[in-house]
């Protein structure tokens, strides 16, 4: 195992079943050489649902629920990480998240969207201008807040680096790790200072790429194989 591959399921993997079976057998040729991770703000239930619809590689691991939940496989199930949810916990107060929320008038997500570490709610795009307030109410309490078109997570800020917990907890250098994350879904998790690949829901022209960024011109699996291939994992 030379590798840590971290992918996006909505909007990454997710949206065209032809490029995600192709994603799956390039993948499955480079097994041996790395470890595969999925990224989801989904459950874990919610995860074993979509791989009953999808046709989905088995991952090594789940980072589920925005991060704040982490999975390996044994077998054909998936047990807890027990120990990053223990380094969650030091810093997190739910009942004062949920008072600051209250307080913006946040509208909150149906309960199979919330989770242990996990606080999720609805923000009309047209009020967002309450973002910086509720950012800085939230920073007050070791949490943070991920804004994508109407929905909002706020969440602890040490689940920001579950990647890097994954990279030491595997001994994977971050040249050796890749996250690929859809540009409207998981795209806060490009900037870890790890090699990464950004996927658009459309193809896209002439993208603008960083030292560590690769912004995909394909869509969806395609848009995978593409980063995939340009940080080197893939040779065709």
């Amino acid at each position: 195992m030379d590798w840590l591959v971290v992918c996006g399921l909505d909007g990454a993997l997710i949206g065209d079943e032809a490029a995600l079976t192709q994603v799956n057998a390039a993948l499955a040729q480079a097994r041996p050489r790395l470890v595969l991770a999925y990224l989801t703000g989904r459950s874990l239930s919610s995860v074993m649902e979509l791989k009953e619809q999808v046709p989905l590689l088995p991952a090594d691991l789940l980072i589920c629920d925005a991060g704040t939940s982490l999975y390996r496989r044994n077998g054909e199930s998936y047990t807890p990480i027990v120990e990053w949810m223990n380094l969650l916990n030091g810093d997190w107060n739910r009942n004062r998240v949920e008072a600051i929320a209250h307080s913006f008038q946040l509208i909150e997500q149906a309960q199979e969207h919330q989770g242990p570490f996990k606080c999720s709610y609805y923000l009309d795009p047209a009020q967002a201008e309450v973002l910086p307030r509720l950012q800085e109410q939230v920073a007050l309490i070791d949490a943070y807040v991920v804004y994508k078109a109407g929905f909002l997570d706020i969440l602890p800020t040490n689940s920001a680096e579950v990647v890097d917990y994954l990279r030491t907890l595997l001994g994977v250098t971050e040249e050796k790790t890749i996250v690929c994350a859809g540009v409207f879904t998981d795209e806060h998790y490009t900037e870890l200072g790890v090699k990464s690949v950004v996927v658009p829901p459309a193809a896209m022209a002439s993208p603008h790429n960083g030292t560590l960024t690769y912004h995909a011109q394909a869509p969806y699996g395609l848009g995978v194989l593409e980063g995939l291939r340009y940080w080197g994992l893939l040779t065709v």
